[in-house]
């Protein structure tokens, strides 16, 4: 604060002399609406128009009102400010139009139209070097302290408004009717005062309202006498606070896998980046925490690479999500481990075999055991050794974008908590009692389903059977010309599929004779041949096309382009002004485009398509992919079917085992397509 002697240039009324020498009131006048309405303001003040009384003009396009907020104010006479609202994305955009209706989205747009430059402010004059700017603080002693009425309807009339001091300037409070000496210190608690809310419209006394300054100046004379504060006791594991557990770490590999690799590679990381699975240990707490993928950081950590967690995001647009569980090897304690980078945590499993990547760890992992850190905590019970993190910390931990790097490893900085939703949808929470009993019950009745599937399944091939049995007579001696009519290596494919036609069972890859499910298969088969010509990737292109955006932003798209996508059309990501990577699309022309909304509009027509699977590049050409649903009434999931067309299986393991075997167009689940 200034001394007394300082005057505001304005006048003496001015200022925060004029504030002090009238006691330093923490409140201004308190207004009716009568009041204001009628309230003599000083010479030189302005009030804006309110915009909410504009209509706007007949001549606009549909998608486009005025603008009720504050408008330019280089804005010529006549011309008026709208806000235009992109139907597909929902973004808005400001733009201008000139009497006549025209619009114009930029200033030297409109110059160019009016021939003249408009209007433009002037920098401040430099200071002298020895000024130091201070900006002007407004008082509520100040003539011009005049709250203005608030030109929306919210703000009822028999309420009264009044200014409130704060170092910065004036605060507006709100009085309600009736009531002396309290009042609603936000606009935000006016509705739920009106509707009875009072949690969310607690009134403050205005004789007990005082400054920050105040309130840390009585603590300072008054020291100890704050509030206490709960002293948080950390929680440390010792060995004895491990205990073996059956963790695999293996290369992970399947469809999920090939998404993440894309995802990644959006992220620049290369194609090669190694990805890691954990399995095993059954629903142990901790355990329970590690499980998931992990990826290669492309930095080394006490010379040895970093693993750190992340899992995929299924949605209309797939994304990654990275944990604070890392996978890296300590040099100081000569192990693999599991855990937090964060200095003052610890692992929270371990694995003490000396090898140079965690995959090649033979021996049992050391993991918390399950009870760790629910014990009462107390200051008397902490052990000494390496502190490790809680289940809860391990939730806690932050989702962020994977990034590429270079160098060793270091905790992030801004570790941001894990929000409630993703929280929730981990497997990492532990379900209460009632919940548990609810999942046991839904389980069973699920198997009971299935059961009845099951048993509908096996009536319906009961009476096939039996509807074959019963015209097996008359037709034998058709059957029988049929026969001596086909070719000798007829029956030997039979033999080698392992399955006769209308036969109801197979052999599955573990040499088990299993029924048909029952399902008919009703989706496309693509070969690898129809994959490549239906299909664009931007990894097939040499460069970036010469009509696209010169903007070094923008780059080709590396992973599947859209199928709906026009062929003279590209797909591109750009990093925006925030840093994050957005996919886009380009026209022939050049021209951007956010959404298939808006690449339907350039195009003026409905852009539809198959959607085409990718190739696995585990897979061998001559077998084909197709979708399948699961059972009777399950998912749909990706499907592989043998060269001959006519067994199928649903994952990279069985294929592998059918083919290292020798059993392909033998094992897998029979192909029966209605109607062939």
């Amino acid at each position: 604060m200034a001394d007394e002697s300082s005057e505001d240039p304005r006048g003496p009324e001015y200022g925060e002399a004029n504030y002090i020498r009238k006691g330093r009131p923490m409140f201004g006048k308190i207004w009716t609406y009568e009041e204001l309405m009628n309230a003599g303001r000083p010479a030189g003040f302005k009030r804006g128009p309110k915009m909410k009384d504009i209509e706007t003009p007949a001549n606009w396009p549909s998608d486009t009102v005025v603008d009720k907020g504050t408008w330019v104010f280089w804005l010529p006479e006549g011309w008026m400010q709208g806000v235009r609202t992109q139907p597909s994305s929902g973004k808005t955009l400001k733009c201008y139009f000139s009497p006549e209706g025209k619009r114009f989205w930029h200033k030297k747009d409109m110059e160019k139209y009016l021939g003249v430059k408009l209007e433009t402010r002037e920098p401040p004059p430099p200071k002298e070097s020895d000024e130091t700017y201070k900006p002007r603080v407004r008082y509520v002693t100040d003539p011009d302290a005049i709250p203005n009425w608030p030109d929306d309807d919210w703000f009822p009339k028999d309420f009264k408004a009044a200014y409130r001091q704060l170092p910065s300037g004036l605060h507006p409070i709100f009085i309600p009717p009736g009531v002396e000496g309290k009042f609603l210190y936000h606009k935000n608690m006016v509705a739920p005062y009106l509707a009875g809310d009072t949690a969310k419209s607690k009134l403050t006394d205005m004789d007990s309202s005082t400054t920050m300054a105040n309130i840390s100046a009585i603590a300072a004379e008054h020291p100890g006498q704050g509030r206490k504060r709960k002293r948080e006791v950390a929680h440390y594991a010792d060995a004895t606070d491990y205990e073996s557990q059956q963790l695999s770490v293996t290369v992970a590999s399947g469809d999920e896998v090939t998404r993440i690799v894309d995802l990644l590679k959006v992220r620049r990381f290369p194609s090669s980046v190694e990805l890691l699975r954990i399995d095993g240990a059954g629903e142990h707490r901790y355990a329970m925490a590690v499980r998931g993928f992990y990826f290669d950081k492309q930095s080394k950590h006490d010379g040895r690479p970093c693993y750190q967690k992340l899992q995929l995001i299924a949605s209309d647009s797939p994304r990654l999500a990275c944990s604070g569980l890392y996978m890296y090897w300590s040099e100081q304690k000569k192990r693999w481990e599991m855990g937090t980078l964060q200095p003052g945590k610890g692992c929270v499993a371990f694995c003490d075999r000396d090898c140079p990547r965690p995959v090649e760890c033979v021996a049992p992992w050391r993991v918390l055991r399950e009870n760790f850190g629910r014990e009462p905590s107390s200051s008397s019970s902490v052990v000494s050794g390496s502190p490790a993190a809680s289940s809860q910390d391990l939730a806690s931990e932050s989702l962020k974008t994977p990034s590429s790097g270079q160098g060793d490893s270091q905790p992030s900085a801004k570790s941001a908590k894990l929000s409630k939703e993703a929280l929730a949808s981990s497997d990492q929470k532990e379900l209460p009692p009632a919940a548990k009993s609810s999942k046991k019950q839904k389980k069973q009745l699920e198997e009971k389903e299935k059961d009845s599937a099951k048993n509908a399944s096996e009536t319906v091939a009961d009476g096939a059977q039996v509807e074959r049995e019963k015209t097996k007579d008359a037709s034998a001696k058709d059957g029988a010309k049929d026969a001596s009519q086909k070719p000798a290596g007829d029956d030997a494919a039979k033999a080698a599929n392992g399955a006769q036609d209308g036969e109801d069972t197979f052999l599955s890859s573990d040499g088990k004779k299993l029924k048909w499910d029952g399902v008919w298969h009703t989706h496309k088969i693509w070969s690898y041949e129809e994959i490549v010509s239906c299909s664009r990737r931007g990894d097939d292109l040499p460069g970036k096309p010469s009509h696209w955006p010169t903007d070094p932003n923008i780059a080709i798209y590396p992973g599947k382009w859209q199928d709906w996508l026009p062929a003279d059309w590209g797909q591109c990501q750009r990093i925006d002004s925030s840093g994050t990577i957005v996919t886009q699309y380009i026209s022939p022309e050049g021209k951007l485009a956010f959404k298939k909304n808006d690449v339907e509009k350039m195009c003026k027509k409905t852009l539809t398509a198959e959607r085409v699977p990718e190739w696995r590049d585990w897979l061998p050409r001559d077998w084909k992919i197709s979708s399948r649903q699961k059972g009777r009434q399950g998912n749909i999931v990706p499907c592989y079917i043998s060269p001959n067309g006519t067994r199928f299986m649903t994952s990279r393991a069985d294929v592998e085992k059918c083919i290292r075997e020798g059993k392909v167009n033998q094992a897998g689940g029979i192909l029966k397509i209605q109607g062939s």
